[in-house]
């Protein structure tokens, strides 16, 4: 683990042979014990009946509350002051009694949120991407909440035949690579991880030429990036030459029309899934249809309607509430995620699995784009940024009417100095690059949609 922390803040030069070196090691044997463990637990619990997953979330959820009832100071006190009795807990509805966490309250409450039976090293920082214009901080579990979140990612992805000791991947995210190179070659994660900062047709064209070399045959992509590159390969006919496995998508809405496009186009299946930062909610789409499998050992998971009522009955949208079972040194219990959907229907699959289904999820990252002077588009779900420098920051939403130009309008916390500013545009033009200039205002609030609605990017460029 401490060579992986090198890697990661080294200058590329160093990264290299640290990369190759660490790259010698086979990956299933650098992954760990919790990684391996729950992978072959996945391998059972996924196919278990009803009466079993029900059982299973009851055991976790009461060794969930007696923890944070002795531990958490913030749920001490909560469960006190509702009348919660965690040795009372039996059934799944018994959690019905305990009031929302929200991220406005983990903002306000992140010391007391901390449990006191950790030590300061067990602590590892983390934040949201800053959709709703607020990035939130938190902590996850050193050598725990990563692992398990892994082994039920490569179980999801196993739907389709991905497999994590041998399968490669090509990556088309977030990384910002070394200046001038389209893409690197990852030996820890045995990938192919493309600038997706850059997609101009010249170079798109490049990009192409490489997976037709490397030939990985996994894609794992924002939606919105895949798509410019099947957009390209559908106007020049210029497109793979060998056969993709499938394509992994995650973290945006999936437009209507869009899985038609990326499918017909690389002739392969999108497998796309919903998660998010605070890894309270897992769901992946099911290799036999594309609703969304919600896994029970990654946590409970509850959908409310605008009145804070726990909606259980199909077809019925609302917002998605979920525990963790990924993090006893910051548990998150009953936390409003802002996303939304609706339990399927039918709630019977064809796969065997007893997982409750929904149909859709409606995230907050939605496919916004910011254009580059040369006309080329970034995905804003490509801006997310795990890192502190929006900390002192109340809220910040970008906005722009020129192309190459894209302001950043923010509302400053009273902690907010220069300094501030100065981290904000390095790390930002590290993803922007050379040809969007980035500029600062600020303001005293965030406007928000006539229906209230926040917006990551205000938009005001015709495409």
């Amino acid at each position: 683990m401490i060579i992986k922390e090198i890697a990661k803040k080294s200058p590329y030069f160093i990264q290299r042979p640290i990369r190759s070196i660490y790259g010698i090691i086979p990956y299933y044997k650098k992954l760990g014990k919790i990684f391996k463990n729950t992978y072959d637990f996945l391998g059972k619990s996924q196919y278990w009946n009803k009466e079993q997953l029900e059982q299973y979330q009851v055991e976790q959820l009461k060794n969930l509350l007696v923890h944070s009832y002795n531990n958490v100071p913030y749920y001490c006190k909560l469960f006190n002051e509702c009348g919660f009795n965690v040795e009372k807990f039996k059934y799944l509805d018994d959690i019905d009694k305990i009031p929302f966490l929200t991220k406005d309250l983990v903002m306000k409450n992140t010391k007391d949120l901390m449990a006191k039976n950790f030590k300061k090293s067990d602590f590892i920082y983390s934040s949201t991407g800053g959709t709703t214009g607020k990035q939130m901080r938190f902590f996850t579990q050193k050598n725990f909440s990563a692992s398990r979140e892994w082994a039920f990612m490569i179980t999801q992805w196993s739907r389709i035949g991905f497999d994590y000791k041998n399968s490669r991947r090509i990556i088309l995210r977030n990384q910002v690579l070394p200046k001038g190179r389209l893409w690197i070659w990852d030996n820890c994660q045995r990938s192919l991880v493309v600038d997706t900062y850059h997609l101009t047709d010249e170079n798109i064209k490049k990009i192409i030429d490489r997976l037709n070399y490397e030939k990985n045959p996994y894609i794992h992509t924002y939606p919105s990036a895949v798509a410019i590159i099947c957009d390209y390969i559908k106007r020049t006919g210029y497109g793979l030459t060998y056969d993709l496995k499938g394509v992994l998508a995650s973290s945006e809405n999936i437009y209507v029309g869009q899985r038609e496009l990326i499918e017909s186009t690389l002739n392969t299946r999108m497998f796309s899934w919903y998660g998010h930062s605070e890894q309270c909610i897992l769901a992946g789409e099911c290799e036999r249809s594309n609703k969304y499998h919600i896994f029970s050992e990654y946590g409970y998971t509850e959908l409310i309607d605008n009145k804070g009522n726990v909606i259980r009955d199909n077809g019925i949208k609302g917002e998605l509430v979920g525990t963790s079972f990924n993090n006893y040194v910051m548990p998150f219990i009953r936390y409003k995620t802002e996303d939304y959907a609706c339990y399927s229907q039918d709630q019977n699959c064809k796969c065997g699995r007893n997982y409750k289904l929904l149909d859709s999820v409606e995230g907050r990252w939605l496919q916004e784009m910011i254009i580059t002077s040369k006309g080329n588009k970034i995905s804003i779900t490509a801006m997310n940024m795990h890192s502190d420098i929006f900390d002192n920051v109340k809220n910040f939403q970008f906005y722009q009417d020129t192309p190459g130009v894209c302001i950043i309008n923010i509302v400053k916390k009273s902690s907010y100095t220069v300094k501030d500013e100065n981290v904000i545009y390095r790390e930002l033009s590290k993803k922007l690059g050379n040809d969007v200039i980035l500029k600062f205002n600020y303001v005293n609030n965030i406007e928000r949609t006539k229906g209230g609605k926040y917006r990551f990017l205000i938009q005001k460029i015709k495409t």
